[in-house]
């Protein structure tokens, strides 16, 4: 079963300049996709367990012990991006 995805209104709305660009590649077809299907939800109604712009959370790889902190972040913010893959 898949769930929709949610994204807040106020993310959505910062992302789309990323998707006006003149450019279309791997990395912005995703991003759009997910944002054509994305439920859009106000920035205090966004769920605990959902990632948004900004968020710092920590990652721990299948097999491994060690965790990794991430922040997702816009293209060349020095996170990680939200067009990788």
């Amino acid at each position: 079963m898949t769930t929709q995805p949610i994204i807040s209104t106020l993310d959505s709305t910062r992302l789309e300049p990323l998707l006006s660009g003149n450019w279309i590649d791997a990395p912005v077809l995703r991003l759009r996709a997910l944002l054509d299907r994305a439920r859009r939800v106000a920035p205090p109604r966004v769920p605990s367990d959902v990632v948004t712009m900004n968020s710092r959370v920590r990652v721990r790889y299948p097999g491994e012990d060690e965790s990794e902190a991430l922040e997702l972040t816009f293209p060349d913010a020095g996170g990680l991006s939200v067009l990788s893959p």
